[in-house]
């Protein structure tokens, strides 16, 4: 009788000590989610929220070197074909008169830039002006496209998820001839980067794919 007592008592201890190193596991588990989740709160700014769009790169830093940083990029694939193109109006955005081009170069990629979200495929497109030692930027085309309307609409509410608590302004609508639109800005100390984007979301005429474009400017920039 003695050993049973003995044994249920020592049994009993056993489980104590196996539910406190579970309650343990579960509770540093759940702190270090919180945590983390909290901590991702509070670092992403919509300069960084931008960035990950473009696969980490900071294309206003980049500037002029943006071609050489994209090239550096595993999920993104240079297109062998560079259009070249010379007229009045590049050498007035570089203000030279002397013999300017604007080169136009495409990264294709097929990695989603949000993780678990699916893409069909994407570009960035890249306008450089060059003109003897001058070297710039002239604008950058963004767009993903999607093989259904399910995974477009994902990722368009998740850039809506994102980008709408980091903006100081907003505005949501539909267009019928454009889609849904979404233009966000924000002038937030922190943010020093771009600070005007606007979402489009709806058909490919071309491609008859659903498709979202990002364009680095809307209604509030000059506000």
């Amino acid at each position: 009788m003695h050993d049973f007592f003995s044994n249920k008592a020592t049994n009993g201890a056993k489980n104590n000590v196996v539910f406190h190193k579970i309650m343990t596991r579960t509770f540093i588990i759940i702190f270090t989610f919180f945590t983390s989740t909290l901590t991702m709160s509070q670092t992403l700014t919509f300069e960084n929220a931008l960035k990950n769009l473009y696969f980490g790169v900071d294309i206003k830093k980049a500037s002029s070197s943006l071609v050489d940083t994209l090239m550096t990029v595993q999920n993104l694939h240079h297109s062998d074909t560079v259009v070249r193109q010379s007229n009045l109006n590049i050498n007035m955005q570089l203000k030279t008169d002397k013999e300017a081009w604007n080169y136009r170069h495409i990264f294709i990629f097929t990695k989603s830039p949000l993780p678990g979200l699916k893409i069909d495929s994407g570009y960035i497109e890249a306008s450089i002006g060059e003109a003897p030692e001058i070297k710039k930027l002239l604008g950058v085309n963004w767009c993903v496209q999607f093989d259904n309307k399910i995974d477009a609409e994902k990722f368009y509410n998740k850039l809506i998820e994102t980008f709408a608590p980091l903006s100081t302004k907003q505005k949501t609508g539909y267009d019928k001839d454009v889609g849904h639109i979404a233009q966000y800005s924000t002038r937030k100390e922190e943010d020093k980067g771009i600070r005007d984007i606007t979402f489009c979301f709806g058909k490919s005429p071309r491609t008859k794919k659903f498709e979202i474009t990002l364009l680095l400017a809307n209604e509030f920039m000059n506000e």
